[in-house]
């Protein structure tokens, strides 16, 4: 391609006709306006920024492979996230409304907050070129803007130039307007002869009588997968599995037919998230002490109760640093009883089994330390009746119970 100051000084006088599409305009202000999304400018030296890349669009639109081929293309100052690891994500939508075509484009940051830009044209590839654009700005504030050469994108670069010329045919527009200086190195301009043909009709609108063929694209190789960086803040973002400690208290019924307390502790064992699969694993046992009652005849009943549980959850919905699940647990354990009327004692030790369902809203604090709350509704598989004799029945085990609780855990690896 000619340098551009050398297209203006052929025809500095004379202006040209105002052809651009929506989307060819708008690719200036998404540009300039990708500042917002993007990063301060990195040196040389900085190591690769981990990201994230999803992309879902319309049928007949660029598929994932050429739109991530063109934003790697365009910014070299990132690379693809290892799984687990803590990257910003990008998260673009292209869809059909009509005849033309919307495109949304969403930055979340890692701590959670997230900010997004909107394009809309006629054609699919228009869209997604300049999504891609916006979306190498965020990430590469020196990202290349030119059309690349060679992009699978059709005539979506071609919008990309139009929109350039724009500027270019304002600037010449104005009689008071200084001529483009070129750079130092730059060579003498050729004659007008030697310009490119399709440079020419893109100027002045024509059209030329042959136009070469274009050079075959560069190829590029794809983003390298660097080692994790000494001073990354979460050392153990590339391990396969994570393993969690952590402490609860919870709140339950089901025994002594009032609201127990249940202190316990747990460990937990999961994988790192991969969209929304999330799957995790929990050892947990907790102990309800003291849940009493008075029943007719005298009697004061005392229950405590020691109960070992696993449960499993397998999704997530992420909200900003918010992780919402659904989870089902398994639990079993000893129940004692014990009933006292005068100097008399009776008491008595019963099996306790129950599964539950529940749902866990985990909130990250930092990269290791976590806090949640939990709720649902436990079923027990053994319903026992205590008496303390065969006309005074103190309790009752319920069909079902309600808990809810909370906790705090910290990754050790």
């Amino acid at each position: 391609m000619l340098p551009r100051a050398n297209a203006a000084k052929l025809r500095p006088a004379a202006p040209r006709p105002a052809r651009r599409g929506a989307v060819a305009v708008a690719i200036g202000a998404l540009a300039i306006g990708a500042a917002p999304l993007g990063i301060a400018a990195a040196s040389a030296d900085e190591p690769l920024e981990p990201i994230v890349l999803r992309y879902e669009a319309e049928a007949g639109c660029p598929d994932a492979a050429e739109f991530g081929g063109e934003v790697r293309g365009r910014a070299s100052r990132a690379r693809l996230a290892d799984p687990g690891e803590r990257a910003r994500t990008f998260t673009v939508r292209i869809t059909r409304a009509g005849r033309t075509f919307r495109g949304h484009l969403e930055v979340r940051e890692t701590a959670g907050a997230s900010s997004a830009r909107d394009v809309s044209g006629a054609s699919c590839a228009e869209v997604a070129s300049a999504l891609a654009l916006v979306t190498a700005l965020a990430i590469d504030p020196q990202a290349a803007t030119a059309p690349r050469v060679g992009s699978t994108f059709g005539g979506a670069a071609s919008s990309v130039a139009t929109a350039d010329a724009g500027a270019e045919a304002a600037r010449d527009a104005s009689p008071d307007a200084p001529p483009p200086h070129a750079p130092a190195d730059a060579a003498a301009p050729p004659d007008a002869a030697a310009l490119d043909p399709a440079l020419d009709a893109a100027l002045d609108g024509s059209t030329p009588d042959a136009v070469a063929p274009p050079e075959p694209p560069i190829p590029r190789p794809a983003l390298p997968r660097a080692p994790p960086d000494p001073g990354d803040p979460d050392p153990y973002a590339g391990r396969a599995v994570r393993l969690f400690v952590g402490l609860s208290y919870a709140a339950t019924t089901g025994l002594a037919r009032e609201l127990s307390g249940a202190p316990g502790a747990f460990i937990e064992v999961g994988l790192p998230p991969r969209g929304a699969i999330a799957p995790t694993l929990r050892l947990a046992i907790d102990r309800v002490s003291g849940a009493s009652l008075v029943a007719p005849g005298g009697w004061l009943a005392r229950f405590d109760r020691t109960r070992v549980e696993l449960d499993a959850c397998a999704v997530r919905l992420p909200i900003g640093p918010l992780d919402l699940a659904p989870c089902v647990a398994f639990g079993a354990g000893v129940v004692a009883a014990e009933g006292r009327v005068a100097r008399e004692v009776v008491s008595r030790t019963r099996p306790w089994v129950d599964a539950e369902l529940g749902a866990r809203a985990r909130l990250w604090l930092l990269d290791r330390v976590s806090i949640e709350v939990d709720g649902g509704v436990s079923f027990p598989f053994v319903r026992d009746t205590f008496v303390f004799d065969p006309t005074t029945t103190i309790d009752r085990t319920p069909a079902a119970a309600a808990f809810v609780a909370g906790a705090a855990a910290v990754r050790f690896y």
